[in-house]
């Protein structure tokens, strides 16, 4: 018998290196801007932009798909005036370098080929855009692989990561009970403090998570959170 019922996955820095694609992709799109004229320079787009992805948090967004309102704020930052053909081309541009460095793993999809064969349900808990998410899904082939109804993407849920519910629902969607069901994902606030207020098992993935960000308000003064399991890569 497996021990887990469903296995939910986070997509950016969990299925993805999203960094490194974010700063790739920024990197080949603010080139292509200085070459057709449309910024001064390259590098300084580029520092503006990775700092405006830091920085702005609107609900559901895609970071890993780009968004017009990270543009225009990387053109604020760099003291450009809004210009509707520089965001269309630089996210066009993104987008495409996005695109070509996305591509199926092979040991990603032999994990989801092994919990379809262990009749265990496999889904996705993720914040950000429906098209942003589903592309990258997309790309690496695993929507044949998730089972009917378990891709919650907090756009179409209408709840982000940080509200318990998104989770219940998750649950109630695949009938299981939380002690059944385990959470994996980068982040210890979202993919593992969150889960586990509603009962769910939760593991941290290191294998492409930035350093650890644990807010105050997850210590006691007897405790610190700790997610059930830790592992760097899938093989463990």
């Amino acid at each position: 018998m497996p021990l887990f019922d469903a296995v939910f996955f986070d997509i950016g820095s969990t299925l993805i290196p999203s960094a490194e694609i974010i700063a790739r992709a920024a990197a080949q799109a603010s080139k292509q801007l200085a070459r057709n004229g449309l910024i001064p320079s390259a590098k300084d787009f580029l520092s503006c932009y990775l700092q405006a992805d830091a920085g702005i948090h609107p609900p559901h967004i895609s970071h890993i798909y780009s968004d017009v309102r990270i543009i225009n704020k990387a053109e604020e930052l760099a003291q450009l005036s809004p210009d509707t053909r520089r965001a269309g081309f630089f996210l066009h541009a993104y987008r495409d370098a996005m695109r070509a460095q996305i591509r199926p793993s092979e040991e990603t999809l032999e994990l989801f080929r092994e919990l379809t064969h262990a009749g265990v349900q496999r889904g996705i808990v993720s914040d950000g855009s429906i098209e942003g998410q589903s592309a990258v899904l997309f790309r690496l082939g695993l929507l044949p692989h998730i089972a009917p109804g378990l891709c919650l993407i907090s756009e179409a849920v209408g709840v982000m990561k940080s509200n318990p519910e998104i989770y219940r629902r998750a649950l109630a969607t695949a009938q299981v009970a939380p002690a059944r069901a385990l959470m994996i994902g980068d982040r210890i606030d979202l993919d593992v403090a969150v889960p586990q207020s509603v009962g769910m098992q939760a593991a941290l993935l290191r294998a492409y998570a930035p350093p650890a960000f644990v807010p105050q308000n997850l210590f006691t003064a007897s405790s610190v959170l700790q997610p059930h399991y830790q592992f760097d890569n899938w093989r463990e």
